[in-house]
């Protein structure tokens, strides 16, 4: 039978020699492996037959989405700036430019506003 194997954030070669390797040869012709990494040496360690490198976001990449992670429906930018937001936020996105697992810390500041009405906690 054919396999996909999806390894996320695989942060060592050894653990996949001694471990994983050998299972894939139970699988058909065809079997394809997908590994994220932020190490290129693993992907080159495990035989990787393609590797595609994301780049890094800019700052106006990032800030957009903070933007669409934090504001819901009916805002705009003028109420981060009415909260005080804009300030801590464009601080956090200068923190982070460059990290690739931004949206999800985007995604959980936004839930500190689950009503979607910003109040007093924030400032």
């Amino acid at each position: 039978e054919k396999i996909l194997l999806v390894l996320d954030d695989v942060w060592e070669v050894k653990w996949w020699e001694e471990e994983i390797g050998g299972i894939l040869m139970a699988g058909a012709i065809g079997s394809k492996i997908l590994i994220t990494s932020r190490k290129k040496y693993v992907s080159e360690g495990m035989g990787a037959f393609y590797m595609h490198e994301l780049q890094e976001f800019s700052f106006h990449q990032s800030w957009y989405l903070f933007v669409k992670e934090v504001l819901r429906e009916g805002q705009t930018e003028e109420d981060l700036v009415m909260h005080k937001i804009k300030f801590v936020g464009e601080g956090i996105v200068k923190n982070v430019v460059g990290y690739f697992c931004m949206s999800l810390g985007f995604r959980s500041i936004g839930i500190w506003y689950p009503s979607g009405q910003f109040n007093n906690r924030t400032t």
